[in-house]
């Protein structure tokens, strides 16, 4: 907020962030912000009076330029859009949605993670024919590059995927390039979860060898990662997503047939073993590291049979972390 010519921010790492702003800053800012108060009234009252024409289009456009996270604004658009659009053949539809799609696209650069904006832009694509959404994913690669770890990008990109029908492999080279760019792009290794949600539903994982395979191959991709960068954060979240999918696989062997099962169960297991010997293998090479320790703490859970306590490795293991990473004690408390 503003006050007395100072900008304040909220306090961040125990620092209150303080900027002078000149005068003349000041003053455009207030003149602005007259302009926008201006048009949001009249915007609203056109809403009020139920007015779809294009001028009323045009108005929220102002508006959505100057303050685009409006959302009751974006409702207005769609409502004069829907009224545009009603009882018109396909041809007729096309100019006013695609004029639609020019609208956000030039907005999404300025505003590139506000929520109403993609939601609208979502909207405009699912009246229109599914291949829109080929021309769609050609955007958000250029999204991504200007910003890789844009969440919202990434979100909207796996809408238009499923959309299109998009192939797994194809997405997955996709993500995997944006990765080997950044390894710490927490973004694109949840947008990899997405892709292989099929891992963490037990019974399509024990229907046949493809999943465990699956999951095997991800597990060598994180290795990459973590053995590169150990104390990145980001590869070792979605290394602990693997390593819940082989804990909840290995309980589901329970429902199965009883010699399915023990096979099952053996070469999960004996994958939940290999992970921690690599775990034990980087603590060598960086001792009193968090990220490999709290993963053991995971894999040797999976090993546990449901209601037994922690063994006394696993708390030697969460004593450990808790003199590792202090601020995080209680978490870790709830690990015994």
């Amino acid at each position: 907020r503003v006050h007395g010519g100072r900008f304040w921010k909220r306090v961040m790492h125990n620092r209150k962030k303080v900027k002078d702003i000149p005068a003349e800053k000041l003053e455009k800012i207030a003149r602005k912000a007259a302009q926008l108060d201006g048009l949001q009234r009249k915007a609203l009252q056109l809403r009020h009076d139920r007015v779809y024409t294009i001028e009323a289009l045009e108005m929220t456009s102002a508006v959505l330029t100057l303050n685009c996270d409006f959302y009751t604004i974006w409702n207005f658009r769609r409502e004069i859009i829907t009224d545009m659009i009603k009882d018109k053949q396909e041809e007729e539809r096309g100019p006013v949605l695609t004029g639609e799609l020019s609208f956000t696209e030039q907005s999404i650069p300025a505003h590139t993670k506000s929520y109403p904006l993609w939601h609208h832009r979502r909207w405009v694509l699912a009246l229109l024919p599914p291949e829109q959404c080929v021309v769609e994913l050609k955007l958000c690669a250029r999204m991504l590059q200007l910003d890789s770890r844009n969440f919202h990008c990434w979100r909207h990109r796996l809408w238009a995927s499923q959309r299109i029908s998009e192939q797994s492999a194809e997405q997955l080279q996709f993500n995997t390039s944006m990765i080997n760019q950044d390894l710490s792009n927490f973004s694109a290794w949840h947008y990899r979860t997405a892709l292989l949600s099929q891992l963490s539903q037990p019974k399509e994982f024990v229907s046949s060898n493809e999943p465990l395979e699956i999951l095997k191959r991800e597990l060598e991709v994180v290795h990459s990662a973590v053995f590169t960068e150990p104390e990145d954060q980001s590869p070792w979240f979605y290394y602990r997503w693997l390593v819940s999918v082989c804990h909840g696989a290995v309980h589901f062997t329970r429902t199965l047939p009883q010699d399915e099962a023990n096979k099952f169960r053996g070469d999960v297991l004996d994958l939940v073993k290999a992970e921690i010997a690599l775990c034990d293998e980087l603590l060598q090479l960086e001792p009193g590291s968090k990220w490999p320790t709290l993963s053991k703490v995971f894999l040797l859970a999976a090993l546990r049979e449901p209601g037994t306590p922690p063994s006394a490795e696993t708390i030697e293991l969460i004593d450990q972390l808790k003199t590792i990473d202090p601020f995080h004690v209680g978490f870790y408390q709830t690990l015994q």
